[in-house]
């Protein structure tokens, strides 16, 4: 399994695991099958609403400039706006991050965006698949420039199966914190990720990251500092969040 390390603002190491290129070109091939539905299904609108081809060549070329936009700003916008995800990436469970750990921006995208058609539109893929099977990080072009990468997205919280065991539903597990409805999925997979990293690696630098982020917690959740140790007070929050949302 091939992965990427991230180090947060706190020095704690974040794993991912790199999407693979096959699912990186399903994903593809899924998107430009619905763009390619979305162009046919204006064109043959504007086709049937003119009753044929129109003489005004204007209104023909607004027409072939805004379907281009829409082919070439699909992709960044959805990243921009889902997530680092298209729907072909949704569907693969893929997405694009910064591997800086900072918020993705349009610029990152639009970078991606602008690359694209170098990495794979001009060149019919090759370029992206041979920067993407090369690199360490599994980067096309315009990742490398963007200094982001694709990582999946349904491995990136792997609860121990004893936890799933004990939790089952509301009728033979009582929250201890009902507030956690509060955060959202991606803070949860980062807090079960530092608690499996603090296992793995339990130094100091670990330990004062578990601290902060439960003083960050009670300040967000609105609740006490807890009197127990920082691994079961996360543990709990964890087990009442997939209680309440799932």
């Amino acid at each position: 399994m091939q992965s990427v390390e991230i180090k947060t603002t706190q020095n704690v190491v974040i794993e991912h695991e790199l999407a693979s290129v096959g699912s990186r070109i399903l994903a593809w091939v899924i998107d430009t099958v619905l763009l390619g539905l979305f162009i046919w299904i204006h064109a043959l609108i504007y086709i049937s609403t003119n009753k044929g081809m129109p003489e005004n060549k204007a209104v023909l070329y607004t027409l072939i400039i805004y379907l281009t936009l829409v082919f070439l700003l699909y992709n960044p916008i959805c990243e921009i706006y889902v997530n680092g995800q298209t729907l072909g990436k949704r569907l693969l469970n893929i997405r694009v991050i910064k591997l800086d750990r900072s918020r993705s921006d349009f610029q990152s995208f639009l970078i991606r965006g602008v690359f694209r058609m170098v990495d794979i539109n001009l060149c019919a893929g090759t370029l992206a698949f041979i920067f993407i099977s090369s690199s360490p990080k599994r980067q096309r072009l315009g990742d490398l420039l963007a200094h982001t990468a694709v990582v999946k997205t349904e491995s990136r919280i792997n609860l121990a199966l004893d936890d799933l065991m004990k939790i089952d539903t509301l009728e033979n597990y009582t929250p201890t914190y009902p507030q956690v409805k509060r955060l959202t999925d991606e803070e949860i997979i980062t807090i079960r990720q530092l608690l499996d990293r603090y296992r793995k690696y339990p130094n100091k630098a670990h330990h004062q990251a578990l601290r902060e982020l439960i003083l960050k917690l009670c300040l967000v959740l609105e609740i006490d500092k807890p009197t127990n140790k920082p691994e079961i007070f996360l543990r709990n929050i964890v087990k009442d969040y997939i209680v309440l949302t799932r």
